[in-house]
């Protein structure tokens, strides 16, 4: 199975998460500025949420993907306030002709000095990585 983990991190936080994901997949984790060139069974990919809405540098990203060429896309993401882009994210994903699995996660991100301090902590990357070998799991299976 062909894993393509994508993500978009100003903080570091969701970057914290791609790469334990990574680590466990077996899949090198890159930045949405890498976009999958071969057939991709699974992408994995990962949002930051700013003001509400996930980065522009997502949908940018989403733009530009080959839905061709990705069967199938799972979705994780960090905020500072636990809104989850999984809508707004399938919404797109779905518009480039991608299948989106309904498992997606979603955890608290520190932002600046202020908020959700220690977060992403080791629970929340525990959390994001059996999220990912469950849904590499469920296509597989399926």
């Amino acid at each position: 199975m062909e894993i393509a983990i994508r993500y978009h991190s100003k903080t570091g936080n969701t970057r914290k998460l791609a790469k334990a994901m990574g680590e466990a997949l077996g899949a090198a984790p890159l930045t949405t500025k890498n976009v999958p060139d071969g057939q991709v069974d699974l992408l994995i990919l990962g949002a930051s949420i700013y003001g509400g809405q996930p980065d522009g540098e997502v949908a940018r990203f989403i733009g530009v993907l080959d839905g061709q060429k990705i069967k199938r896309a799972a979705v994780f993401a960090t905020s500072a306030t636990g809104n989850s882009p999984y809508e707004h994210i399938k919404g797109l994903l779905e518009q480039r002709g991608i299948e989106v699995v309904e498992r997606h996660f979603i955890c608290l991100g520190k932002f600046m000095f202020l908020m959700n301090i220690g977060r992403p902590n080791k629970q929340d990357i525990a959390n994001c990585v059996d999220f990912a070998c469950a849904v590499v799991k469920e296509v597989q299976g399926e």
